[in-house]
């Protein structure tokens, strides 16, 4: 960028202590065209730090190429596994793609620009409805409509519209202080067809039950989820799964669950050894993420998935503090440019994870691939929702530190035992 296009950057930029809003509409949206308008020709590019393997695969189709195409702009990506050592991403990102508890927990540390300084926080409206309840009644509109069956209107658009009094409105939830969320995805369980020939295992109850499910189990190293199907297992309510676990007699409860199958468990600590465990067949069961079961199953893998008991979470768009002017105005523009309906609704169409704009739902279409209609894989299709746990990042924020501490100090002694 030269020195001009610099300069007519900072037009309303002020020093930090001062930054509320700065780049907001009001402030700096000529400054964003100008930039845009410039990119092509200073070699502008934008890094964003993401997950790698087919939901990067995803996102540059659906994301990445586009904006390029749309603006100029070249968009790099840096490897992320999550967590809060964001001075170690390499190389240095603008915008990171985050889970909205580590993006909740970076922000309270101040690592992330809030959305009132970014000017986003008033572009997105959400519903006053509840997540589960909004979305099912969306997909289950839409399902009846595909089917030819009696929808409750003939508009799915207007049914949203009528459910959230905006065609640009967010799922509740998808708004904090320092993220947007811009998809749903699970985490659940599979199993290889060809480890159980005859009776198949369906609920997490199943996971469990090793005389009638025998096996290896495939495990994240991470308390999250894992606690929880412990809990269902043991016949606890959803609805009082969440409040048990920030007690010490919940999670006493959970880890005595988790004692009945330690010796057969095999932890996993990236999403692809996930599908690899799986694979090769050194777990019978195991638990992973949607989209990386659902490519795993394009290439012939034969793997079926329990959607009894799926964590549902959201990855959300954050901006880092150490990101300069001029790429936190880049990021602005991707996240607009990325938010809207269209470009989520093209990211669902290539790997089966939701979009948080309801009106993206009345615009997927099928796999291209595949053929395969891509409304009936997500996460928040109602077939699936039957027994979904709701990840609420708050929670999940504030009982990380109690919950971690129990999880590392169970998982220590359970390794240490095994080896003797």
């Amino acid at each position: 960028m030269d020195s001009g296009a610099r300069n007519t950057m900072r037009c309303n930029l002020q020093p930090r202590r001062h930054r509320a809003r700065r780049f907001g509409p009001a402030g700096c949206l000529a400054c964003l065209c100008l930039l845009l308008s410039n990119a092509s020709a200073s070699g502008d590019r934008l890094v964003i730090a993401t997950w790698g393997g087919p939901y990067e695969a995803a996102q540059t189709r659906a994301l990445f190429a586009p904006f390029t195409r749309t603006s100029g702009v070249t968009v790099d990506t840096s490897p992320y596994t999550g967590g809060l050592d964001l001075d170690a991403i390499t190389p240095k990102p603008s915008l990171i793609d985050m889970t909205q508890s580590d993006a909740l927990l970076a922000c309270d540390k101040g690592l992330l620009h809030t959305l009132t300084e970014l000017g986003l926080d008033a572009d997105f409206p959400v519903p006053g409805g509840g997540l589960i309840a909004t979305l099912s009644g969306l997909l289950e509109d839409r399902h009846q409509s595909d089917a030819g069956g009696a929808a409750v209107t003939d508009n799915p658009t207007s049914a949203m519209a009528d459910a959230t009094g905006d065609r640009q409105a967010l799922i509740r939830h998808a708004i904090q202080p320092c993220s947007i969320a811009h998809s749903t995805y699970a985490t659940l369980v599979a199993y290889n067809d060809a480890a159980f020939p005859g009776v198949k295992p369906d609920t997490i109850e199943d996971f469990f039950d090793l005389e009638r499910f025998p096996g290896k189990r495939g495990l994240e190293r991470n308390p999250d989820a894992v606690l929880e199907w412990a809990l269902m297992a043991e016949g606890i309510p959803i609805s009082q799964v969440h409040d048990l676990l920030s007690t010490n007699r919940g999670l006493d409860l959970a880890f005595r669950k988790l004692d009945s199958i330690r010796e057969h468990i095999l932890w996993w600590d990236t999403p692809q050894e996930s599908v690899n465990l799986l694979a090769s067949g050194a777990v019978s069961m195991g638990s992973g993420y949607n989209g990386r079961f659902f490519s795993a199953q394009l290439e012939n893998i034969p793997l079926v998935l329990i959607w009894d008991g799926q964590l549902i979470d959201y990855s959300a768009w954050a901006v880092p503090v150490t990101a300069e002017d001029h790429e936190t105005a880049l990021a602005i523009a991707f996240i607009r440019f990325a938010m809207a309906p269209a470009r989520q609704a093209a990211v669902a169409e290539a790997i089966p994870y939701g979009p948080t704009q309801l009106e993206a739902l009345t615009r997927i279409g099928v796999h291209d691939a595949s053929g395969i209609p891509m409304l009936s894989q997500l996460p928040t299709a109602p077939h699936h929702m039957r027994r979904a746990l709701l990840r609420n990042s708050v929670w999940y924020a504030n009982t990380e530190k109690l919950r971690r501490e129990r999880f590392d100090q169970w998982l220590a002694a359970t390794e240490s035992s095994i080896s003797r």
